[in-house]
């Protein structure tokens, strides 16, 4: 007991030394651990989707397709009335996932697979699906989703072990996973990226140096 609270003791002790900011990227830390909420849907709708083991998607079992809205902590972050979108199939060996909870179907509809990786969470599973590729992100390599919805309304459940161990080792200051994947190195080239280009102003010819007019030659006689 006492090397417990005195584990407690050094954690709190290294969070309130490194300040707001960092109590605050924990925070969200935290809301990545896991998607969990309702699904609902002005139509009626099916989904019945998971993924197990938890183990860089293995086995993808089942189909849905699910434009809606939900409630709860999806992508991160708390929501409530988002846009939602899910369209996922799995055959064992082969599958892909889509999932948006801030998107819905018109809003990734006509998109690249670039774009639609950097737009939601866009990716192909199983052994057939890692042979084409892309594959399964940092976020949920080690991610159990589950996506049930009948008719008009479902849950989501989808526990993201991976960041539950950056949450811990957060706490220490180590981003574990992102370590792991490279995902850092990464993300900085896609923010760079997408910085629009700095307007370039247009190179101007040095004026010529003024001269000093020239006498005329004298005239002879």
């Amino acid at each position: 007991m006492k090397r417990i609270a005195l584990a407690l003791v050094l954690v709190f002790s290294i969070a309130f030394a490194q300040g707001c900011a960092y109590l605050k990227q924990q925070g969200e830390e935290l809301a990545e651990v896991i998607d969990i909420g309702f699904t609902f849907s002005s139509e009626p709708q099916l989904a019945v989707f998971v993924i197990f083991p938890p183990v860089l998607a293995l086995f993808p079992i089942g189909y849905g397709e699910v434009d809606g809205h939900f409630v709860g902590i999806g992508g991160g972050a708390p929501r409530f009335w988002s846009p939602y979108y899910e369209q996922s199939f799995g055959v064992e060996l082969y599958g892909q996932e889509t999932v948006s909870f801030d998107k819905n179907k018109v809003q990734l509809e006509g998109l690249s697979e670039d774009q639609l990786r950097r737009a939601a969470t866009f990716y192909r599973c199983g052994i057939g699906g890692w042979a084409q590729g892309p594959d399964v992100t940092e976020d949920y390599a080690f991610s159990c989703p589950h996506y049930i919805h009948l008719g008009f309304f479902g849950i989501v459940g989808s526990p993201r072990y991976s960041e539950a161990i950056d949450f811990l080792t957060g706490w220490f200051g180590i981003d574990l996973m992102d370590l792991i994947w490279g995902t850092a190195d990464e993300e900085a080239a896609l923010a760079a990226s997408e910085k629009p280009a700095a307007a370039q102003k247009p190179m101007t010819q040095p004026k010529p140096a003024a001269t000093a007019p020239q006498n005329p030659p004298a005239k002879t006689n």
